[in-house]
Protein backbone atom coordinates (compact mmCIF):
# COMPACT_ATOMS: atom_id res chain seq x y z
CA UNK A 1 0.00 0.00 0.00
CA UNK A 2 0.98 3.79 -0.54
CA UNK A 3 2.29 4.97 2.82
CA UNK A 4 3.64 8.36 2.40
CA UNK A 5 2.87 10.68 5.04
CA UNK A 6 1.61 14.27 4.68
CA UNK A 7 1.44 17.03 7.39
CA UNK A 8 -0.93 19.25 6.62
CA UNK A 9 -2.44 22.21 9.26
CA UNK A 10 -5.27 24.02 8.87
CA UNK A 11 -5.67 28.01 10.44
CA UNK A 12 -8.67 29.68 11.52
CA UNK A 13 -8.75 32.56 9.27
CA UNK A 14 -10.63 35.76 11.05
CA UNK A 15 -11.18 33.25 13.86
CA UNK A 16 -13.66 34.95 16.75
CA UNK A 17 -12.17 35.83 19.90
CA UNK A 18 -12.99 33.88 23.60
CA UNK A 19 -15.65 36.74 23.80
CA UNK A 20 -16.98 36.82 20.68
CA UNK A 21 -21.02 36.36 20.74
CA UNK A 22 -22.38 35.67 16.69
CA UNK A 23 -24.99 37.63 15.43
CA UNK A 24 -28.78 35.82 15.92
CA UNK A 25 -29.78 34.23 12.59
CA UNK A 26 -33.37 35.85 11.08
CA UNK A 27 -36.20 34.11 10.55
CA UNK A 28 -35.85 34.95 7.34
CA UNK A 29 -32.15 32.89 7.17
CA UNK A 30 -33.67 29.92 9.20
CA UNK A 31 -37.23 29.87 7.07
CA UNK A 32 -34.94 29.45 3.61
CA UNK A 33 -32.73 26.77 5.28
CA UNK A 34 -35.75 24.57 6.27
CA UNK A 35 -37.03 25.09 2.55
CA UNK A 36 -33.61 24.21 1.13
CA UNK A 37 -33.36 20.98 4.11
CA UNK A 38 -37.26 19.89 2.71
CA UNK A 39 -36.20 20.31 -0.69
CA UNK A 40 -33.92 17.78 -0.12
CA UNK A 41 -35.87 15.38 1.51
CA UNK A 42 -38.33 15.52 -0.72
CA UNK A 43 -36.05 14.79 -3.66
CA UNK A 44 -34.36 11.71 -2.08
CA UNK A 45 -37.46 10.14 -0.72
CA UNK A 46 -40.92 10.78 -2.31
CA UNK A 47 -39.74 12.62 -5.40
CA UNK A 48 -36.81 10.01 -6.19
CA UNK A 49 -37.91 8.59 -9.75
CA UNK A 50 -37.33 4.48 -9.81
CA UNK A 51 -34.17 3.49 -11.71
CA UNK A 52 -34.12 3.24 -15.72
CA UNK A 53 -31.71 0.37 -16.14
CA UNK A 54 -31.52 1.71 -19.98
CA UNK A 55 -29.40 4.93 -18.71
CA UNK A 56 -27.32 2.81 -15.97
CA UNK A 57 -23.75 3.95 -15.69
CA UNK A 58 -21.44 0.70 -17.43
CA UNK A 59 -19.96 0.04 -13.81
CA UNK A 60 -23.41 -0.26 -12.44
CA UNK A 61 -25.12 -4.14 -12.85
CA UNK A 62 -28.65 -4.30 -13.76
CA UNK A 63 -29.28 -7.98 -12.75
CA UNK A 64 -29.72 -8.60 -9.15
CA UNK A 65 -27.09 -10.00 -7.31
CA UNK A 66 -24.41 -9.09 -9.65
CA UNK A 67 -22.09 -5.97 -9.77
CA UNK A 68 -20.56 -4.10 -12.75
CA UNK A 69 -16.74 -4.26 -13.90
CA UNK A 70 -14.65 -1.76 -12.13
CA UNK A 71 -14.32 1.12 -14.25
CA UNK A 72 -14.13 5.08 -13.72
CA UNK A 73 -17.63 7.16 -14.28
CA UNK A 74 -16.74 9.50 -17.48
CA UNK A 75 -18.05 12.87 -17.95
CA UNK A 76 -21.18 12.46 -20.50
CA UNK A 77 -22.27 9.15 -18.82
CA UNK A 78 -25.35 8.74 -17.07
CA UNK A 79 -25.09 8.90 -12.67
CA UNK A 80 -23.12 10.99 -10.78
CA UNK A 81 -19.18 10.63 -10.35
CA UNK A 82 -15.78 11.88 -10.12
CA UNK A 83 -13.47 10.84 -13.19
CA UNK A 84 -10.71 9.86 -10.66
CA UNK A 85 -12.79 7.25 -9.00
CA UNK A 86 -13.29 3.77 -10.14
CA UNK A 87 -16.69 2.11 -8.86
CA UNK A 88 -18.08 -1.29 -9.38
CA UNK A 89 -22.20 -1.57 -8.68
CA UNK A 90 -25.32 -3.65 -8.34
CA UNK A 91 -28.30 -4.54 -6.06
CA UNK A 92 -28.41 -7.55 -3.87
CA UNK A 93 -31.39 -9.41 -3.90
CA UNK A 94 -31.59 -12.19 -1.19
CA UNK A 95 -34.31 -13.99 0.83
CA UNK A 96 -33.79 -14.86 4.53
CA UNK A 97 -31.97 -18.01 4.52
CA UNK A 98 -29.58 -16.89 1.73
CA UNK A 99 -26.32 -15.09 1.70
CA UNK A 100 -24.07 -13.14 -1.16
CA UNK A 101 -20.48 -13.52 -1.68
CA UNK A 102 -18.74 -10.97 -3.17
CA UNK A 103 -14.67 -12.13 -4.10
CA UNK A 104 -12.24 -9.62 -6.12
CA UNK A 105 -9.17 -7.98 -6.01
CA UNK A 106 -8.68 -4.28 -5.29
CA UNK A 107 -6.44 -2.75 -7.68
CA UNK A 108 -3.50 -0.13 -6.84
CA UNK A 109 -5.01 2.83 -5.44
CA UNK A 110 -4.95 5.31 -2.38
CA UNK A 111 -8.19 4.49 -0.79
CA UNK A 112 -10.92 1.48 -1.80
CA UNK A 113 -14.05 0.76 0.18
CA UNK A 114 -17.58 -0.82 -0.11
CA UNK A 115 -20.88 0.87 0.76
CA UNK A 116 -24.67 -0.80 1.02
CA UNK A 117 -27.31 1.78 0.33
CA UNK A 118 -30.88 1.56 0.52
CA UNK A 119 -33.30 2.98 -2.95
CA UNK A 120 -32.88 6.29 -1.83
CA UNK A 121 -28.72 6.04 -1.82
CA UNK A 122 -28.69 6.75 1.98
CA UNK A 123 -26.32 4.83 3.65
CA UNK A 124 -27.41 1.90 5.82
CA UNK A 125 -27.81 2.77 9.25
CA UNK A 126 -24.08 2.14 10.72
CA UNK A 127 -24.90 3.43 14.44
CA UNK A 128 -23.59 0.31 15.82
CA UNK A 129 -21.05 -0.61 12.79
CA UNK A 130 -19.00 -2.34 14.88
CA UNK A 131 -21.48 -5.57 15.51
CA UNK A 132 -23.14 -4.89 12.50
CA UNK A 133 -21.21 -3.62 9.79
CA UNK A 134 -22.44 -1.86 6.75
CA UNK A 135 -19.39 -0.52 4.91
CA UNK A 136 -15.98 -1.58 4.75
CA UNK A 137 -12.47 -0.29 4.12
CA UNK A 138 -10.51 -2.15 1.87
CA UNK A 139 -7.24 -3.41 2.27
CA UNK A 140 -5.07 -1.54 -0.69
CA UNK A 141 -1.91 -3.71 -2.50
CA UNK A 142 1.27 -3.91 -0.91
CA UNK A 143 3.72 -2.11 -2.75
CA UNK A 144 5.30 -4.98 -4.61
CA UNK A 145 1.94 -6.41 -5.50
CA UNK A 146 -0.81 -4.96 -8.35
CA UNK A 147 -3.84 -6.47 -6.88
CA UNK A 148 -5.09 -6.58 -2.55
CA UNK A 149 -7.92 -9.91 -2.96
CA UNK A 150 -10.78 -9.77 -0.99
CA UNK A 151 -13.43 -11.64 0.03
CA UNK A 152 -17.10 -10.60 1.65
CA UNK A 153 -20.07 -12.26 2.65
CA UNK A 154 -23.58 -9.92 2.85
CA UNK A 155 -26.00 -11.68 4.67
CA UNK A 156 -28.99 -11.27 7.78
CA UNK A 157 -27.08 -12.85 10.16
CA UNK A 158 -23.42 -13.41 10.26
CA UNK A 159 -22.33 -17.65 9.76
CA UNK A 160 -21.27 -18.60 12.67
CA UNK A 161 -17.67 -18.84 13.35
CA UNK A 162 -16.56 -16.73 10.06
CA UNK A 163 -13.82 -14.79 11.23
CA UNK A 164 -13.67 -12.77 7.28
CA UNK A 165 -15.51 -9.76 6.17
CA UNK A 166 -19.41 -9.94 6.89
CA UNK A 167 -21.70 -7.12 5.69
CA UNK A 168 -25.27 -7.10 7.41
CA UNK A 169 -28.17 -6.58 5.32
CA UNK A 170 -30.09 -5.25 8.09
CA UNK A 171 -32.84 -7.69 7.36
CA UNK A 172 -33.63 -6.17 4.14
CA UNK A 173 -34.38 -8.44 1.15
CA UNK A 174 -33.17 -5.94 -1.39
CA UNK A 175 -29.98 -3.05 -1.28
CA UNK A 176 -27.31 -1.00 -3.49
CA UNK A 177 -23.93 -2.61 -2.85
CA UNK A 178 -21.30 0.18 -3.99
CA UNK A 179 -17.35 -0.14 -3.98
CA UNK A 180 -15.26 3.13 -4.87
CA UNK A 181 -11.40 3.21 -5.64
CA UNK A 182 -9.48 6.18 -5.32
CA UNK A 183 -7.10 7.51 -7.37
CA UNK A 184 -6.75 4.17 -8.96
CA UNK A 185 -3.42 3.04 -11.23
CA UNK A 186 -2.98 0.82 -14.38
CA UNK A 187 -5.58 0.33 -17.38
CA UNK A 188 -8.81 0.19 -15.96
CA UNK A 189 -9.69 -2.85 -18.56
CA UNK A 190 -7.14 -4.92 -16.69
CA UNK A 191 -9.09 -4.59 -13.54
CA UNK A 192 -10.71 -7.64 -11.75
CA UNK A 193 -14.74 -8.11 -11.97
CA UNK A 194 -15.80 -9.03 -8.62
CA UNK A 195 -17.34 -12.57 -8.41
CA UNK A 196 -20.60 -13.04 -6.82
CA UNK A 197 -22.52 -16.07 -5.48
CA UNK A 198 -25.94 -16.67 -3.65
CA UNK A 199 -25.70 -19.67 -1.08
Amino acid sequence: AISETVDLRIELANAPTQNHVPEPVSDEIIAARIDLANDFIRRHTILMPQPDPTTAPPFFALLPNKIGIPQKWKRGEEGMGAVDIAYAAGRFRLEDNEALILQGAVPRCRFANVVLWNRFLQTFDYSSYEEYPVFFTLDTPPEAEEYAPFSIILSKKKPQGYKGKWMYTENRHMGTIFFRFLLPEGDEKEYQRIITKVV
